[in-house]
């Protein structure tokens, strides 16, 4: 396989495992390595990046591997931005899995064919290997199109991650009501992702991909989800970073096996009622209390 894949792991030996073991059944030929350093106030936790790195050298097919290993600790939103920009530096186009997202064979096929397909067009940004909702009823196409991000395995292109501003100097003057409304089409998702843009604005979250979200709402870019799913998160437990909810309905949702060749839609649109599956499944529910504070929020004006 040629496209090139950038790994993203920290202090998970067996996930990484995992995620090896998953690449050598399509054998990539070039691979770039990124892993965070242990945390200072965890004596222990250098003993396991340690042996987290271990594995990445046990790649035994022909492969260039470009290592890019932090001493410190840089946290989730800084190592997996900056580590997607050095390989960028590099390389036009990336599949990038994290530790925890264990791919099926598929997945690497669906990237390349849409990697190339949608090439030339500024409308698409994401390409995810995700579908949470585990099958999705397209039609007679193989994926649809999505405004939420899902980036449990994902691919992109290098003049889309250009648009990526991890300050997100543009929020302060994004944050208006109508710009949401107008985004989002919905005032309970209008309200989440202000919520959530809010939050990595001020750094109270660490957070990357709601810093990628924003910058492709932005660009009114939309993200390729697959009609079954070819992602497996293994990563939800207490020793994750976000996914610490081992009962999550999100969990280990196993992969398909995909239908070849792809069949694109022929028109570029969001399907609403999909968006709300999607919002519901990772955040649960809405409570009436939820929607009453959206649509009110919908008439205040900062």
């Amino acid at each position: 396989m040629n496209t090139p894949i950038l790994l993203i792991i920290f202090n998970r030996p067996k996930h990484t495992q995992a995620l090896v073991d998953a690449l050598r059944a399509v054998k990539p030929s070039r691979i770039y390595v990124a892993a965070d350093g242990p945390r200072p106030e965890r004596e222990s936790e250098r003993a396991i990046c340690d042996e987290t790195r271990k594995v990445i050298d046990e790649i035994d097919w022909p492969c260039e591997v470009l290592k890019k290993y932090s001493d410190s600790n840089l946290g989730c939103a800084i190592n997996v931005s900056s580590a997607i920009s050095y390989a960028f530096q590099h390389e036009d186009q990336l599949i990038i899995l994290e530790d925890d997202t264990i791919p099926c064979s598929d997945f690497f096929k669906f990237c390349e064919v849409n990697l190339e397909f949608h090439r030339m067009n500024q409308n698409i940004s994401i390409i995810s290997g995700t579908n949470i909702l585990r099958e999705t009823d397209c039609g007679e196409h193989s994926y649809y199109f999505s405004e939420i991000m899902q980036c449990w395995g994902w691919a992109t292109w290098k003049d889309r991650w250009l648009d990526y501003d991890h300050s997100m100097k543009k929020w302060p003057q994004a944050r208006n009501v109508k710009w949401l409304l107008e985004t989002f089409k919905n005032p309970i998702l209008a309200f989440f992702w202000r919520q959530q843009f809010d939050g990595v604005y001020s750094n109270a979250i660490d957070s990357w991909g709601y810093r990628w979200a924003f910058a492709n709402a932005r660009t009114r870019r939309l993200t390729i989800n697959p009609s079954q799913n070819l992602i497996q998160n293994v990563g939800f437990g207490g020793d994750a970073t976000h996914t610490t909810n081992q009962q999550h309905p999100c969990a280990n949702i196993p992969v398909a096996e995909f239908k070849f060749p792809l069949v694109h839609p022929e028109i570029l649109s969001v399907h609403r009622e999909h968006e709300m599956k999607i919002y519901n499944k990772l955040h649960g529910q809405p409570s009436i209390l939820y929607v009453l504070k959206s649509i009110v929020k919908k008439w205040i004006k900062r």
